[in-house]
């Protein structure tokens, strides 16, 4: 399974491979978004993966994947259910840009809030 957000913490893929600017082409705003960044954790936290039947699975989170150890391999049909129990920090668009986020609207006292989620064929939200 993708843990999208996952992407926000310090160590992501995206985070180590990025270069360093070049502070003659880079505003102050900039700089300012990417200590926001660094200071906000928007990663998934795990709390608990069990199966039907509410017995606790085995499982590994390894930046945006996370990988459920099931008792036995799966055939051709078969179906196996699962709960995971987790949550997130919602980031605000206009601080952290991102797919995910929340929007504030101080003309209407109102929030939007964008969540990515994926539906599989038979109504499952991953």
């Amino acid at each position: 399974m993708q843990l999208e957000n996952n992407d926000h913490i310090a160590e992501s893929s995206g985070n180590l491979s990025s270069t360093t600017p070049d502070p003659k082409k880079f505003a102050y705003r900039a700089y300012d978004k990417i200590i926001k960044y660094k200071k906000f954790d928007g990663s998934v936290k795990i709390d608990r993966v069990v199966d039907a039947g509410g017995n606790d699975l085995l499982y590994t989170a390894v930046k945006t994947m996370l990988r459920v150890d099931l008792a036995n391999s799966l055939q051709q049909g078969e179906i196996f259910q699962m709960q995971i129990d987790w949550y997130y920090n919602i980031n605000n668009i206009d601080v952290i840009s991102a797919r995910i986020g929340y929007e504030y609207f101080e003309e209407d006292k109102n929030h939007i809030f964008e969540i990515a989620a994926l539906v599989s064929s038979n109504g499952c939200i991953y």
